[in-house]
Order: C-alpha cells, then sequence, then structure tokens
C-alpha cells in the first residue's frame, strides 16, 4: 500500500473533488507516455541497444501503473520516488547508450512525469529539489546527443509541467477549501435557524398549553357554582400539562412544582 499524501483531504468534500480531478488529469498524461512509448517499442523493431530497450520497457510500466493507480486509488509519495528513480535510471542510460531512435520529446517525459508528480502528489519541501535534481538529470544526459542549447531547450515541457502543476494545483485547492468553509457556514446557519424555529414552536406549543389547560383551570376555580371535584381535576390537568413541558422551556417546570405544592386555606374548598 502507498501512503497517501497528508495534504489530502477527507472524502466528502470540494477539497476531495479537486484532488481527484487532479488525479485523473496525471492518469490521463501518464497514459499518454505509456502509449507514446508502447509505439517506441513497437516500432523499434529490435533495433534499440539492450539496455535502451530495458529502460523503455521499465519507463513504459511504470507509466501504466501510475495510470491505473491515478484513477483508482491516491497517489503519494511512493509513487513520486519510483518515479525519481526511474527517471534518474533513464537519463543514466540516455547519456550512456545516446540513443538516436529517442528523440527529445521522449527523453523529456520520465522527466516531466517526475516533476508532475513531485509538486503535485509529493511533500511539499521536496518538490522543488526533486525537480531541479530530474531536470538537471535530462540536460546532462542530452548535452552529449544534442549539445548544450538543445539540451536546455529540450526541458522547456518540464518547465511548462511545472509552473502549470505549482500555479494551476494551489489555485484549485484553495477555491476548494473556499467552498468547504462556505458550505460548513451554510451548514451552522442552518442548524442555527432549525433551533431558533425549534424553540419558536415550543414556545408556541407552552402558549396553546396555557390558553387551554392552565387558563381553563383558572376559569374553573374563580367561576362560583363549579363543583370542587371538577375545580381539582381541571387544576390536576393543568400541572400535568406543565410538567410535560420540556425543561428548556424554562419557568413552566418551576411553575408546575409551585402548583403542587400549594395547600388550600381553612375553610377554603
Amino acid at each position: 500500500m502507498v501512503t497517501p499524501n497528508p495534504e489530502a483531504p477527507s472524502p466528502g468534500t470540494y477539497r476531495d473533488g479537486v484532488w481527484s480531478g487532479l488525479q485523473r488529469a496525471m492518469a490521463a498524461v501518464t497514459a499518454l507516455f505509456a502509449v507514446s512509448w508502447s509505439m517506441l517499442l513497437l516500432s523499434s523493431g529490435g533495433r534499440l541497444a539492450p539496455a535502451v530497450l530495458a529502460t523503455a520497457v521499465l519507463f513504459t510500466a511504470l507509466a501504466a501503473t501510475l495510470t491505473v493507480r491515478g484513477a483508482l486509488v491516491r497517489l503519494g509519495r511512493h509513487d513520486v520516488w519510483a518515479a525519481v528513480g526511474v527517471s534518474l535510471v533513464t537519463q543514466t542510460v540516455f547519456a550512456v547508450e545516446r540513443p538516436s531512435q529517442i528523440v527529445v520529446g521522449l527523453r523529456c517525459e520520465p522527466t516531466a512525469a517526475t516533476v508532475l508528480l513531485a509538486i503535485g502528489f509529493g511533500p511539499r519541501r521536496l518538490a522543488w529539489p526533486v525537480s531541479l535534481a530530474v531536470t538537471g538529470a535530462q540536460i546532462t544526459a542530452s548535452w552529449p546527443m544534442d549539445g548544450p542549447t538543445a539540451a536546455v531547450q529540450g526541458t522547456w515541457p518540464v518547465l511548462t509541467a511545472a509552473v502549470a502543476a505549482a500555479v494551476l494545483g494551489p489555485l484549485l485547492r484553495t477555491a476548494a477549501a473556499r467552498a468547504d468553509a462556505a458550505q460548513e457556514q451554510a451548514l451552522t446557519a442552518g442548524a442555527t435557524v432549525a433551533r431558533a424555529h425549534a424553540r419558536r414552536e415550543a414556545h408556541h406549543r407552552f402558549q396553546d398549553l396555557l390558553h387551554d389547560e392552565v387558563s381553563s383551570a383558572l376559569r374553573a376555580v374563580s367561576m362560583p357554582g363549579i363543583a370542587t371535584t371538577q375545580v381539582r381535576q381541571a387544576c390536576r390537568s393543568a400541572v400535568d400539562a406543565l410538567l410535560r413541558v420540556p425543561a428548556a422551556s424554562g419557568k413552566a417546570a418551576d411553575l408546575a412544582a409551585l402548583l403542587t405544592r400549594l395547600t388550600p386555606e381553612a375553610g377554603r374548598p
């Protein structure tokens, strides 16, 4: 198992969507690399030196693996180190063998893949050192074959990939983080509104209770000619209703306690 990038967000957020999008983009790029090197292997007709052939097979396998991993699981630092190793081995073989069949566009693909992985999915503190190391290795390998000017010019696809990864990745992640923050604020506001609505509903229920049960009991007490048993029943119903009010309603529970402790004065029914 590959250790996931510590900056990778938890699922279910906008940042997770951006992260998945970046991984799919990386998978698409490495798929193109795998296809181009597979075509090189098919068209070479056995004319490649054994070391160059082995290197081509190695990078094709790495590109295919990164395609699958980018599409299905999270890319992480182990993928970065694998790409660094393959890139350095590839450029070393190119420097020794100087294969004329492999043009500059193909020679820069291992470097570009490594730079994209390092900046987009590797530890942030190592992104630029790794990118400079593999770019320097490519220039060193191309120097004997193409000369100093062409060797430096051949790095422009790598530099383009580095700038794109360094600029677009953080912008997308920042926008996603702001969207997550806005969503969290909206959820918090919704919860606040729901609590306020619940308090209003509880208040309305309490008002209804006062109007129905307590008012009936007070009318029974104040009106002459009502049997004592009926008055007691009305008061008991009012007290029971008050006791059923949730404690969050405040003074209703205290009022019920006071009513239950009342005793009639001597001679008063």
